[in-house]
């Protein structure tokens, strides 16, 4: 376990930029201290660590919530889009740019996006299904 002095300088040269000769005098004045400074030292440099994790996992989690979001928006135009939506209909609804969502329609139409599961089979039962001679037929599942 690191002592007091070492857990102090880790902490400077984490959070704080010094030159050689500004650590060099504090890691001399830190160990000049009386013990109970020492103490009171580290108890606020635990406090600030403990402070930036708390904050740093709040963060991750926004973040996170925040790209659900927006991959649930997309996610939602790809399956509008396969549903004959026009690009202006979906961005009023999702929210996405019209230059988004007309990248997703090329890329779907061109092949490049995997279809949605319903589209890929043919559509879901009793949904017309185009056969070999380019007619529709029903598919009974």
């Amino acid at each position: 376990m690191l002592d007091g002095v070492e857990k102090l300088m880790g902490f400077f040269e984490t959070y704080v930029k010094l030159s050689d000769e500004e650590e060099q005098q504090l890691r001399s004045e830190v160990e000049q201290m009386e013990t109970k400074e020492k103490e009171r030292v580290l108890e606020l440099i635990i406090s600030y660590e403990q402070k930036g994790k708390i904050e740093g996992r709040e963060e991750g989690r926004e973040e996170g919530r925040k790209e659900g979001a927006e991959q649930e928006k997309r996610d939602i135009a790809k399956r509008m889009l396969m549903k004959g939506f026009d690009a202006q209909t979906i961005h009023e609804l999702t929210g996405l740019p019209v230059a988004e969502i007309g990248e997703m329609r090329r890329l779907q139409v061109n092949g490049n996006e995997p279809p949605h599961a319903a589209h890929k089979t043919g559509g879901a039962k009793g949904q017309p299904r185009p056969s070999a001679s380019g007619s529709l037929r029903l598919i009974p599942v």
